[in-house]
């Protein structure tokens, strides 16, 4: 029972905004230091920041808000999409060359190869564009 909930696609697309939003919580936190190596983790949670300059609160609230945020932008586009497909009035060119090209990206990112050889890209060019920030 727990397996089909953890395989569930929403809760899967739900836990990876999470893990993104923890990600990127802590790597715009606060630095460790050799006497307290783990500060700066802590600290990326525990900091008290601005709220747009209306109030001052824990940084982790304002990542689960903009966390919160992404779902329900997922949530309307998605909603949307499905509506927008679901007309049958407009089959035209456009929609046809569209759909043939929405098939074929879905097609090759079904398979595993492509989908890692695609996060391994990604990976370098962080990590190039990581190296030519410092320099």
């Amino acid at each position: 029972m727990i397996r089909e909930f953890f395989q569930n696609p929403k809760v899967k697309r739900v836990g990876m905004i999470i893990a993104i939003a923890i990600g990127l919580a802590v790597m715009t936190g606060p630095e460790g230091n050799g006497n307290a190596p783990t500060s700066g983790v802590a600290g990326s949670f525990s900091v008290q920041t601005s709220f747009f300059g209306f109030f001052t609160t824990y940084r982790w609230i304002v990542f689960t808000l903009f966390t919160l945020i992404v779902l329900g932008v997922i949530w309307l586009v998605k909603f949307a999409t499905r509506s927008w497909r679901n007309r049958t009035w407009f089959r035209g060119l456009g929609y046809q060359a569209i759909k043939r090209a929405d098939d074929t990206i879905r097609a090759y990112s079904r398979k595993k190869p492509t989908r890692f050889s695609f996060y391994g890209v990604v990976l370098i060019f962080a990590i190039y564009l990581d190296r030519k920030s410092v320099v």
